[in-house]
């Protein structure tokens, strides 16, 4: 167990280190990255959930189609914004933060590898090392900060929906963590 705790604090010291390289290289990537992620649940969830709860509460409740609309043009104005933020930012945003980061940490193994002694690029292992740091520094980093940002949203969208489901009716929310705790 004290093994597994030990490996536990690498993972996560590795992570935030990781982390502190891209904030280095770009220091909005991160903040940027969580704030999409927020968007985009809850865009998700405005449009899927809270709009179709709106319409179909409307439509039992006779309420008059121009009310119905009105909702439904301000979540699509919400959505227009969103998609013209997720847009930039993954088009525009995204690969010029990525090139910061992998020149970022290409410049710290290339300075690590000028201080190393000559001899070392002879030894098959230590050259074997050394190519797999330099190809794989890029895809690391993106693996930890989609990672943590898949973790975020799944929490967010979990959240968001017992949010929902308590409001329509809290009893619901038994019948919700049952499953899950067997």
């Amino acid at each position: 167990m004290n093994g597994n705790k030990r490996k536990n604090l690498k993972v996560i010291k590795d992570n935030v280190y990781i982390l502190g390289l891209i904030h280095k290289a770009s220091p909005w990537r991160i903040p940027l990255y969580f704030l999409s992620i927020f968007l985009s649940v809850g865009t998700n969830f405005l449009f899927n959930v809270y709009l179709l709860r709106i319409v179909i509460n409307g439509m039992q409740n006779n309420t008059p189609f121009s009310e119905i609309l009105t909702y439904i043009l301000i979540v699509g104005c919400i959505l227009i914004a969103y998609y013209i933020f997720s847009n930039y930012y993954n088009e525009v945003y995204v690969p010029k933060a990525n090139k910061a980061v992998y020149r970022n940490i290409q410049k710290m193994v290339f300075d690590k590898a000028a201080k190393v002694d000559l001899a070392c690029y002879e030894d098959p292992f230590f050259y074997d090392e050394y190519m797999k740091a330099v190809n794989e520094t890029a895809e690391i980093s993106q693996n930890v900060l989609s990672s943590i940002g898949n973790w975020l949203q799944n929490i967010l969208t979990i959240f968001s929906v017992s949010l929902m489901i308590f409001i329509i009716d809290p009893i619901f929310i038994v019948f919700t963590i049952i499953p899950v705790v067997y």
